[in-house]
């Protein structure tokens, strides 16, 4: 798995659409569900997604989550770097039944329900 590609794929892409992110913790600050979608239909893997404390998107690929900030991928979800300061302890306190497996179509409709996040633009990118 190629996390760099993932983010630079993403930047390219964000900034010709004129939105400015050039940096890892900004995908994670309101763009990873973008960046697991695009991760997923690059490698496969799972679709992943905690429902509560922090929000968060991120891939499981053989074994190991992965997110932009996350190159090496962990065994544990809870110790992905996205999960910094307060909210660590929070999630590191979190249940399993915080954090779905999820396919493509709940994934989506579960992003789209949070009510500010799109899928239309990054489903122009040619995976």
């Amino acid at each position: 798995m190629d996390v760099h590609s993932i983010n630079t794929r993403l930047f390219a892409y964000y900034r010709s659409i004129g939105i400015s992110i050039y940096d890892i913790h900004d995908i994670n600050k309101g763009y990873c569900f973008n960046w697991a979608m695009l991760a997923y239909r690059t490698y496969g893997g799972k679709l992943c997604t905690v429902t509560n404390y922090s929000g968060h998107a991120f891939i499981k690929l053989k074994g190991k989550y992965y997110d932009s900030e996350t190159p090496k991928g962990v065994k544990n979800w809870r110790l992905l770097k996205a999960y910094k300061g307060d909210q660590k302890k929070d999630v590191l306190k979190a249940k399993v039944k915080d954090m779905k497996i999820t396919n493509e179509v709940y994934f989506i409709k579960h992003w789209e329900q949070e009510g500010k996040y799109t899928f239309v633009d990054i489903m122009k990118l040619n995976y």
